[in-house]
């Protein structure tokens, strides 16, 4: 005889006492159940990384016209900055002479 028929057999007429179902069901009903799970689903939610999200678009995203920008004011010769610097300092001796 197959086990698996038998096993299958015998689940599919069996149902849960009315008690248990009327308890689940005033149990599951309630608000306190509600913030249980709530909580318990919230703990064990893990955003997607930005990794992820690059990836799952399959894009990099593109660059607007302020990004551009902000990225050439980075990019600056040593010969600026240290001519900023000198105006800074400079700026400052005036202030404190002031």
């Amino acid at each position: 005889m197959n086990d698996g028929k038998v096993a299958a057999g015998t689940m599919r007429g069996r149902r849960e006492p009315e008690g248990v179902v009327l308890a689940t069901a005033v149990f599951e009903s309630s608000e306190s159940f509600k913030l249980l799970r709530y909580l318990a689903l919230l703990a064990k939610y893990r955003p997607p990384s930005f990794g992820d999200e690059i990836r799952s678009t399959g894009q990099r995203p593109e660059m607007t016209a302020e990004d551009e920008q902000a990225s050439s004011m980075d990019a600056r010769p040593p010969a600026d900055y240290e001519k900023n610097v000198e105006a800074m300092v400079d700026l400052a001796a005036d202030v404190e002479r002031a």
